[in-house]
């Protein structure tokens, strides 16, 4: 891996150093040639160790600015995920509105013309039931008027026979009637005639006159 490749970069590779000029200033100062290799050898390793720590520590810092990268990889697409997802959910509830709009105008248009044809039938039914009240109103007069010329002509002809029969009732009681002052006069004539006739022989015959005495008119009062 690219991490291994770093740490192990160095492993292989000798640093750059003149052991030559080294190793002659050393013998030339005094120490002798094993003690020269020697102190090479010393220095070659310290710079090894020094080297392998160093490429350590960049191999850190290139490990952190990879994680840094990755997690910034890793953010950039969730940020474009989450916008992305977004976007999509709101499109998702455009299209949700859009469609529920449409069924709410549908709906709307589908309850107007029930309204409508509701509206237009009970029009229809009140004026179908105006028509029959009206057809019903003229029956009834109709047949109220038929039911009052019906009552009239038969209290008309039931008068008219109350007054043919007290007509001749009256005729025959006014006949009666007549016949009876007819006789009560012709009788009435006679009582008078007779009453005169007497009266003219009592006036003819002679009639002794008795006067009475009040003490006469006394007696005879008890």
């Amino acid at each position: 891996s690219e991490n291994d490749f770093l740490t192990t970069i160095f492993d292989n590779m000798d640093p750059y150093l003149d052991t030559y000029a080294v190793y002659s200033q050393l013998v030339e100062a005094g120490f002798t040639p094993s003690q020269a290799d020697e102190i090479i050898n010393f220095l070659v390793v310290q710079l090894n160790s020094k080297l392998s720590k160093l490429s350590t520590k960049f191999a850190q810092e290139y490990e952190l600015e990879n994680e840094k990268y990755l997690f910034e990889s890793a953010q950039q697409e969730l940020r474009v995920d989450i916008t992305r997802s977004r976007e999509q959910h709101i499109n998702e509830l455009i299209t949700l509105i859009s469609i529920l709009e449409r069924d709410f105008r549908v709906i709307s248009d589908e309850l107007n013309n029930e309204f409508l044809q509701s509206n237009n039938d009970v029009q229809v039914a009140i004026n179908d039931q105006k028509s029959e009240n009206t057809l019903q109103s003229k029956r009834i007069i109709l047949k109220i008027q038929e039911t009052n010329h019906k009552i009239t002509t038969e209290l008309n002809s039931a008068m008219r026979s109350e007054i043919e029969s007290l007509r001749w009732h009256l005729s025959r009681w006014g006949v009666i009637a007549i016949l009876v002052s007819v006789f009560s006069g012709c009788a009435a004539f006679y009582a008078q005639r007779a009453k005169a006739n007497r009266e003219e022989q009592s006036k003819s015959d002679f009639v002794p006159l008795v006067i009475y005495e009040p003490s006469e008119y006394d007696d005879d009062d008890y």
